[in-house]
């Protein structure tokens, strides 16, 4: 019998679609108006910060600096045709104005770098920063409200593999994958009782850990779009998993590991990539199947 998908999108009818396809583990979803406000929140955040980042200071000051560059490559690559004094003394005008659109770009970027600096030392946000994000934080705790989703110190982010398809003629499932790489999500597991919980904020899932029969070792290559980590993808603890980036920018893996669950005649997986399988153990504590029929 074929496993069903735990955490699952389907992109059949929307293309753009994020949202986790309903199971019978499903418990809760946040309303139509949380969500709208969620996403016009996230919107109105952007703006401001983009706003505070003061681009055309940065902007310019990319610009003066290759601007600065062209011209010292040209002055070099006249050097071969002519001797020195003859390039600087024909083109002294143009290396000056090359030098000085260099350092100006320099100081912008400076002055850009200081401001950054200044307003991340500062308690205080700019105001329409600070105003959209209260708003942010208010969606954020009418979410949990919603989702009766336990303490931040009770949950645990771990990140998995969801399957992300489209419904065939034959009313079979086709795989997407977007440039070949699985896109990774963060969901938060917690342990309730005899169950094992997980969210990703739009719907809760919840699950007896009795249905949970164990787990299947995947020893293959696979891509993932996206590193979420706040540690780099090959140093401290992920620097064992051996993870590599491509000329595209997407990061190659080895191991990951399928998850099964049993409900009735069904049964679903969960992929959870090697590097965070340990945290989901330590919550999970499934038995190893390689090797079962």
């Amino acid at each position: 019998m074929a496993e069903k998908h735990l955490i699952a999108v389907n992109l059949t009818d929307n293309k753009k679609n994020e949202y986790f396809d309903d199971t019978p583990f499903t418990t809760a979803r946040i309303s139509p108006a949380t969500r709208e406000a969620r996403e016009k929140g996230s919107k109105e955040f952007a703006k401001a910060a983009m706003k505070s980042m003061k681009l055309p200071l940065l902007l310019g000051g990319y610009i003066l600096i290759g601007l600065g560059l062209i011209v010292l490559m040209g002055f070099l690559k006249a050097l071969p045709e002519t001797d020195f004094m003859t390039a600087l003394s024909n083109g002294k005008w143009l290396l000056i104005g090359g030098a000085v659109s260099a350092a100006v770009g320099g100081v912008l970027l400076i002055l850009h770098k200081r401001g950054q600096k200044k307003q991340d030392e500062s308690e205080d946000l700019p105001d329409d920063m600070d105003e959209s994000l209260n708003s942010l934080e208010a969606v954020s705790r009418r979410i949990k409200v919603e989702l009766d989703h336990p303490e931040d110190e009770q949950v645990t982010g771990i990140e998995v593999l969801p399957y992300r398809y489209k419904s065939t003629a034959d009313e079979d499932t086709k795989e997407v994958l977007n440039s070949g790489c699985f896109e990774n999500t963060e969901v938060f597991f917690w342990q309730e009782g005899d169950y094992l919980c997980f969210t990703d904020y739009e719907c809760v899932q919840k699950l007896p850990k009795a249905a949970v029969e164990g787990y299947y070792t995947v020893d293959a290559k696979y891509k993932i779009s996206y590193w979420w980590k706040d540690e780099e993808f090959n140093k401290g603890e992920y620097a064992r998993y051996g993870i590599k980036q491509d000329s595209e920018g997407n990061y190659k893996l080895h191991t990951y590991y399928r998850v099964v669950i049993r409900e009735g005649e069904d049964r679903y997986e969960i992929r959870v990539p090697a590097y965070d399988f340990d945290k989901f153990q330590e919550i999970a504590g499934a038995a190893c199947l390689d090797g079962v029929i």
